[in-house]
């Protein structure tokens, strides 16, 4: 429907013209996952709509019926408008991944049309896959008290329908997303420049590994512990003697001399400097937990435990 309006101002004359329209949409289960309302899917019933204008005012609100159709008797003018389904309301589907539309979603009208966005919100049955990714520093497959988890990796997550999500490792190593049910895929990307392993074994889980989410459950998928290949030698392979091991504030080298390294156990280096055979280097700043000693003119590394 088209509104005119004559305005006679100084003896010009102005038509301006208003588009005005009206807005229907549906919500509905999304059994196969699919974004499109089929035939055998049920509608959400007796759920709550908002329809609110560009500054988040609501304009109108509605229920959906038995078929989760709604549709607003409200003249809307050109414009951008949201469709927000209630997700406090009893009727709002739970334990669901949205598979069609975003909510809310936006709109935009021009010329009485909806030339942006839909009005159709499909949800899809999902659960939760959670993990864990750790330094595994005494090598035994196992997460315990001496293992440290490793923050800002990412993950990427393939779920049943072969889209691909990235989240990173919590400030602990963990993660967590909700996922549509069936086999989903994580993987750990050790590219990432905050992967502190330049040669890492594997000690605890599978890289990548698939497990199977259920509608309202949370996966515990395998926690991924790794360990540095390149911290296996022992002091008598690397043919260095440094004393004490382990370490209160002060240790020496007997034979090497030369810059080192010492590493963390997320693979920071918190420690840079050249060293002389007999002579102490000073840790004492550091806290308590197992390091790296990195030797430069040797190439090679080795455990250092702070007391």
């Amino acid at each position: 429907m088209t509104l005119k309006t004559t305005i006679l101002i100084l003896g010009i004359l102005f038509i301006s013209q208003s588009s005005f329209s009206q807005l229907s949409g549906n919500v509905y289960i999304d059994a196969n996952g699919n974004g499109t309302r089929d035939t055998s899917e049920n509608g959400v019933a007796n759920l709550a709509i908002n329809i609110q204008d560009d500054t988040f005012t609501v304009i109108d609100v509605l229920t959906t019926n038995a078929n989760g159709d709604w549709n607003s008797t409200t003249q809307l003018s050109t414009g951008e408008y949201y469709i927000h389904a209630v997700d406090n309301d009893p009727n709002y589907p739970v334990n669901m991944t949205i598979s069609e539309g975003s909510n809310p979603s936006l709109i935009q009208f021009v010329n009485s049309a909806v030339i942006s966005g839909t009005t159709d919100l499909g949800f899809f049955p999902s659960g939760i896959l959670q993990g864990n990714l750790f330094n595994d520093l005494n090598n035994n497959g196992v997460k315990d008290g001496s293992d440290v988890g490793i923050p800002d990796v990412d993950v990427q997550i393939t779920d049943a329908f072969n889209q691909t999500t990235t989240i990173s490792t919590d400030a602990i190593g963990n993660w967590e997303i909700v996922v549509p049910e069936g086999n989903v895929t994580s993987l750990i990307d050790v590219t990432d420049p905050d992967f502190p392993f330049s040669s890492p074994t594997q000690t605890t889980g599978t890289n990548p590994s698939v497990d199977m989410i259920t509608a309202g459950n949370t996966i515990n998928s395998n926690n991924d512990g790794f360990y540095e290949s390149l911290l296996v030698e022992s002091i008598s392979q690397t043919s260095i003697n440094f004393y004490p091991n382990p370490v209160r504030e002060t240790f020496y080298f007997k034979n090497y001399s030369g810059e080192i390294q010492i590493i963390d156990a997320l693979g920071k280096v918190v420690l840079e400097t050249n060293v002389v055979a007999n002579q102490n280097v000073d840790i004492s700043s550091l806290t308590k937990g197992s390091y790296f000693i990195k030797l430069e003119q040797r190439e090679k590394t080795i455990r250092l435990i702070k007391e």
